[in-house]
């Protein structure tokens, strides 16, 4: 998991480099201790499902464990903990929204600081179509 940037930049601003290096250490640790892990094929699908649902995009697994294979950190989140958990659910949208469009996934707080959730999704759907993704027709979001 990584730091928001709010809480990072306090921290760095504080001059206090080994409570900063301590903070990020345990992100690369776990993204190194779990190069070699695989997210089983129970789970994926689950992934695939939820991506589907939420976001309006058809991925294989093939697609998908290629996407997550270049977010380490993020990675790591998914190996450690159950699809259950909120973070993992969170970091799978980012990690495709982060492939797709190079930002993370909308959030509640996100559209009431004024981003318009259908304009967020058409932009979206409208990357995966590019990249040559298959979109759901109708999804709940556009």
């Amino acid at each position: 998991m990584h730091l928001e940037p709010k809480k990072a930049i306090e921290v760095f601003k504080r001059n206090d480099s080994e409570l900063f290096m301590n903070l990020t250490r345990k992100s690369r640790i776990s993204a190194l201790l779990n190069y070699n892990k695989t997210i089983n094929k129970e789970t994926l699908s689950k992934y695939i499902i939820h991506i589907e649902e939420e976001m309006g995009i058809m991925l294989t697994t093939i697609e998908l464990e290629e996407i997550i294979k270049l977010y380490p950190i993020e990675r790591s989140t998914l190996v450690d903990f159950d699809f259950d958990d909120t973070d993992v659910r969170d970091t799978l949208l980012n990690i495709v929204s982060n492939f797709l469009c190079n930002t993370d996934y909308i959030t509640y707080k996100d559209t009431n600081d004024g981003v318009k959730t259908i304009d967020f999704h058409t932009m979206i759907l409208e990357s995966a179509k590019y990249f040559g993704f298959k979109i759901t027709q109708g999804d709940k979001n556009g």
